[in-house]
């Protein structure tokens, strides 16, 4: 998983979207251009799915297109979700309130 508060919005790779059967919402056609400057088409989008992550629960909307070696990418639509958070790139955390519990990654 990728945390990219660069990207505009969540991705999940075909692969995982096939493996474990998840419903493929129809979309209208969609490209989005990749890191490397590659111009990748999409192939629709999954709502409401739910990962759980370092025993974290994420629920988040994704779109779907093949995505190379990551499989889910959580964008800066899932970061904004969070409010406040706090990011330390020395230990690779990320950390925000959620319910009154903090809650780290």
């Amino acid at each position: 998983m990728l945390v990219d508060s660069r990207a505009e919005a969540n991705f999940l790779s075909t692969h995982i979207v096939s493996s474990l059967g998840l419903p493929l919402s129809q979309m209208r056609p969609f490209q989005v251009e990749a890191g490397n400057d590659a111009i990748e088409p999409g192939v629709g989008g999954c709502e409401n799915v739910k990962l759980i992550v370092q025993g974290v629960a994420i629920v988040a909307n994704f779109l779907v297109m093949e995505l190379g070696r990551s499989k889910v990418v959580l964008g800066v639509r899932w970061v904004a979700s969070l409010g406040r958070f706090e990011g330390d790139y020395q230990r690779l955390t990320l950390s925000w309130m959620s319910n009154g519990s903090r809650v780290t990654l």
